[in-house]
C-alpha cells in the first residue's frame, strides 16, 4: 500500500465532490472524483493531502487507472523525474468506452490546510483525482450515479478517521447511496447478454435529438423476471439543511434525488435509512 510521508487533511475550494465514473450497474454503480463547481456557488471540499514520494506518486496512479501499467513501468525503468510523471498524469485520456472518454486525471489545485485555516499563508498547491470529460481547467460533464453502499462507508469512515470538518462528515451521511441485493452478483453474471444488449442499445441513442433523449432517461438497463431481484435499492441518506448541503454540492438536494429517480427507472424503490 501507500506509504505517505505525511497526511494532512485540507479543504478546495471552488471544487466539489461527484460519482461521476461509472461502474457495475445494480453492484457497484460509480466511484468518487472532484470536479469545478459552478463560479457563481460558494461549494468546495474537503479530504487529505497525501505527500508521496516518487515510488508512492507511480503507485497510486496506477492503482487509480490513470497511468497504465506499460507507462507506469517505462517511468520506473528510465527513472523518469516526478515532473514528467505528474505531467503525464494531467493529460486527458483518449481512450473511449460507450462514446466517453472514461477515467481519472490529475489537476492541480489550490488547498487550504485545516491546520493553518483562516490564514493568508495557507494556501497551498496538491493534485486532486477528477474526471477526464473535460479539458483541463473545464467543467467536465458529470452524471452523478450513487455510489454503492460499500464504497460510501470507506468515505464516511475515511472522513471521521482524518476528523474532517463535521459539516462534509454530515454531507457525507446524507447522500443518496445503492444498496444492492444479494442476489446482484449471480443475477446480473445470469443476464449479462440482456445487459451488453441494453448498453449498446444506450450507445447508438448517444446521437439522438434532446426530444428523443428525454424518453430515455433511464440509464440502467431494466430488470424484468427472474432479474429483477437483483434490483436493489436506494438509501436517500439522513436530512441535512440546505445551508450544509449546498456547502459541499451546487446541485439541490431534492433536485439531485429526482433526477436519480428519473434515471434508475421507477421501480428503483427509495428508502430511509
Amino acid at each position: 500500500g501507500l506509504q505517505p510521508n505525511a497526511i494532512v487533511p485540507a479543504c478546495v475550494p471552488g471544487w466539489e465532490l461527484t460519482f461521476s465514473l461509472g461502474g457495475i450497474p445494480y453492484l457497484e454503480p460509480a466511484f468518487a472524483a472532484v470536479r469545478p463547481a459552478p463560479p457563481s456557488s460558494s461549494v468546495q471540499v474537503h479530504g487529505v493531502c497525501l505527500e508521496l514520494d516518487r515510488e508512492g506518486w507511480l503507485r497510486l496512479l496506477q492503482t487509480e487507472g490513470v497511468l497504465d501499467p506499460a507507462t507506469a513501468t517505462a517511468f520506473r525503468l528510465r527513472s523518469a523525474p516526478l515532473d514528467e510523471i505528474l505531467v503525464a498524469a494531467q493529460s486527458p485520456k483518449t481512450e473511449q468506452l460507450d462514446g466517453r472518454t472514461r477515467g481519472y486525471r490529475l489537476e492541480k489545485v489550490a488547498v487550504e490546510p485545516y491546520s493553518r485555516a483562516g490564514s493568508g499563508s495557507s494556501i497551498h498547491q496538491a493534485y486532486v483525482l477528477t474526471d477526464v470529460h473535460g479539458s483541463p481547467g473545464q467543467q467536465p460533464a458529470v452524471e452523478w450515479m450513487p455510489p454503492s453502499e460499500r464504497y460510501w462507508r470507506l468515505l464516511r469512515n475515511g472522513a471521521r478517521r482524518h476528523r474532517l470538518h463535521d459539516d462534509f462528515r454530515s454531507f457525507l451521511w446524507s447522500l443518496p447511496r445503492f444498496s444492492p441485493s444479494p442476489l446482484a452478483a449471480g443475477a446480473l453474471l445470469a443476464g449479462a447478454p440482456l445487459m451488453l444488449a441494453a448498453f449498446a442499445q444506450r450507445a447508438s441513442n448517444r446521437g439522438a435529438s434532446s426530444e428523443t433523449r428525454s424518453a430515455r432517461q433511464r440509464s440502467w438497463p431494466e430488470l424484468r423476471g427472474p432479474l429483477a431481484l437483483s434490483r436493489g435499492r436506494v438509501v436517500v441518506g439522513s436530512e441535512v439543511p440546505e445551508p450544509v448541503w449546498s456547502r459541499f454540492c451546487s446541485t439541490p438536494r431534492q433536485t439531485l434525488l429526482q433526477e436519480l429517480g428519473e434515471k434508475l427507472g421507477e421501480d428503483m424503490p427509495f428508502v430511509r435509512p
